[in-house]
């Protein structure tokens, strides 16, 4: 996998760079940034199903499993005071099952909070997932469009090169020429001169029907990968 490296530095002078490398560059800077908002919304996420599924749920079976115990307590206390004639007060419930219930009961307040909080946060991720989707499909177009000022450098050596051997082919072109004018008007050289002037046509035309060499995908690959990450990536 391709690591989007370093935010870009937001004071680089993009006005340095080409039109399309400069909105590559802001592409790459823009899908930095969506994968960082995607980061933080799933931290407080995972967090808040971390802890409600530890504290609340725990704490809360805990306590629906003692008022339980306290109930059946004091329902064995008021049969008692029952059976005995009802004599007197009739036993109040125990202030811990009071406190208790309320405990379990603020608890479903909180994972009531807890879940909106989930749907919301949520929805934020959902959110930033699509922003990303965005900004990389934004990126990657932009790199299409950045690989014709990448491969400039390449392409000025193709010109220069092709110049010279267009440079070189009219100086042997003109070499001939000078053969065949020659011999034309010497009647003693005439058939050495047209001789010499076919060996040079002959080794030109192989020359010029050279094949072109084999394709190389390699460097046009890496220079795809390169420019997903670095704007000023270049065809080597």
């Amino acid at each position: 996998m391709v690591s989007t490296g370093p935010i870009p530095d937001d004071e680089a002078p993009l006005t340095s760079l080409p039109p399309g490398r400069a909105a590559l560059a802001h592409a790459i800077t823009k899908l930095a940034h969506a994968r960082i908002s995607l980061k933080r919304t799933q931290e407080p996420l995972a967090e808040i199903k971390h802890l409600r599924a530890k504290n609340s749920m725990s704490e809360a079976a805990a306590l629906r499993v003692e008022i339980q115990r306290l109930h059946a307590a004091h329902l064995n206390e008021v049969m008692t005071w029952a059976t005995r004639g009802a004599g007197g007060p009739r036993p109040a419930a125990p202030r811990e099952t009071l406190e208790a219930e309320r405990r379990l009961a603020e608890i479903s307040a909180e994972a009531a909070q807890a879940s909106a909080t989930i749907a919301c946060a949520e929805t934020g991720y959902i959110g930033a997932a699509e922003s990303v989707r965005k900004a990389t499909a934004e990126r990657d177009a932009a790199v299409f469009v950045a690989t014709a000022e990448a491969c400039s450098g390449v392409m000025e050596e193709l010109r220069q090169t092709i110049a010279a051997a267009l440079a070189s082919e009219a100086r042997i072109r003109g070499l001939v020429h000078v053969l065949r004018r020659t011999g034309d008007g010497n009647a003693a050289n005439e058939a050495a001169a047209y001789r010499a002037a076919e060996v040079v046509e002959t080794r030109l035309a192989a020359i010029r029907g050279m094949t072109v060499s084999k394709l190389e995908a390699a460097p046009g690959e890496r220079l795809l990968e390169r420019l997903r990450s670095d704007p000023r990536a270049n065809l080597e």
